[in-house]
């Protein structure tokens, strides 16, 4: 899904899309708030999870997962003062209940590691597979399919790209393709705060979608 058109004072290149087009999935029932503002996107309040350090995502399903996709994200953390609420983008299977995802293990540090892990419990846990603190936070992040290979590439501007990671399906997600795309939060510690988004690039687009 990508739209057309402006965003918020500032920031041109923004697409934000309609919140009804995400489904919740995660450790528990506590779903968040999102709210569409003309402004800055799409507002996503995660509440304390009752669950304690399990991760929640919003998704998008790949209607086509055999197929080609780009999907390109970016927000911006309010509270990013508090230490080991995470904030993550990533992609995922269904099928296998894994996610490769970016993951700003600690949001005061404001960096973050790039992971591989099956199920829902905390961000903590599942392979680090770049080291940590290889991924920066508040930068555009894209994830890449073409044919069998995969990419993951960050940009501070949203046009100019480093790439992260470069792979193929088959060697390193068990030949099974992403059958979405998401993002969303992974406590690895209990805060008592929630983690508040702006979420103010959402691009997927290709033949998968």
């Amino acid at each position: 899904w990508a739209a057309g058109g402006g965003g918020g004072i500032g920031n041109p290149w923004w697409w934000a899309p309609p919140a009804n087009i995400f489904t919740y999935a995660g450790g528990d029932a506590n779903a968040p708030t999102v709210t569409a503002d003309a402004d800055v996107g799409l507002n996503v309040v995660w509440n304390v999870p009752v669950g304690g350090d399990v991760m929640r995502i919003l998704y998008k399903t790949l209607s086509n997962p055999a197929g080609d996709f780009e999907f390109i994200y970016h927000d911006e953390a309010l509270n990013n003062n508090i230490n080991f609420a995470t904030p993550i983008v990533g992609i995922g299977d269904f099928t296998k209940n894994y996610r490769i995802f970016v993951n700003q293990y600690n949001n005061g540090l404001g960096y973050g590691d790039f992971r591989f892990k099956f199920g829902y419990n905390g961000g903590g846990g599942g392979t680090n597979f770049l080291g940590t603190g290889n991924a920066t936070w508040n930068v555009h992040t894209r994830f890449k399919k073409t044919g069998g290979n995969f990419e993951i590439a960050q940009s501070h501007d949203g046009k100019f790209w480093t790439v992260m990671w470069t792979g193929t399906i088959a060697a390193n997600f068990g030949g099974v393709n992403p059958d979405h795309v998401c993002f969303g939060v992974s406590y690895n510690r209990g805060t008592g705060f929630p983690i508040v988004q702006n979420v103010d690039r959402f691009s997927l687009t290709g033949t998968a979608v």
